[in-house]
């Protein structure tokens, strides 16, 4: 999401036996899952043969909270009617943290607010939004 550095240890063979080797990962700002990093000659060896490629197919842990389209991060908030009806502020997860903002007047279920910028980076140095769709739980 904002990058990361993690460092793997392999085991490989380096053509007279088999060897640890550290290798540290640098998961850029705006990878997805499937994106792939190559260490070219650093994969297995083979006697009389050119050491082959290690390559790490990245796969993206997901957010209970967040889903990811692109970009854009969704959020659904449950609102109580309560809430909703005397105004509230309300708090919504983001990457940084959290986004507070109040609630003016009442909303309706499927209400979207959308947050510029607080997203995903993308290609360019820009971001994705944050968008959040309200659902309103009525008492029973």
């Amino acid at each position: 999401m904002c990058g990361a550095t993690k460092i793997v240890t392999v085991t490989r063979n380096n053509g007279s036996g088999l060897e640890n080797k550290n290798f540290e990962l640098k998961i850029e700002p705006g990878m997805i899952e499937g994106d792939v990093l190559t260490f070219p000659g650093d994969g297995d060896s083979l006697p009389k043969k050119k050491p082959q490629d290690l390559i790490f197919e990245l796969k993206i842990k997901s957010n209970p909270e967040l889903r990811r389209d692109g970009a854009d991060l969704h959020y659904t908030h449950r609102l109580p009617f309560a809430d909703n009806v005397c105004g509230k502020t309300i708090c919504v997860p983001e990457l940084a943290g959290e986004v507070r903002f109040t609630l003016m007047e009442p909303v309706e279920s499927g209400t979207v607010r959308r947050f510029p910028r607080l997203g995903l980076p993308k290609n360019g140095g820009k971001r994705g939004e944050l968008i959040v769709t309200f659902e309103i739980i009525y008492p029973r």
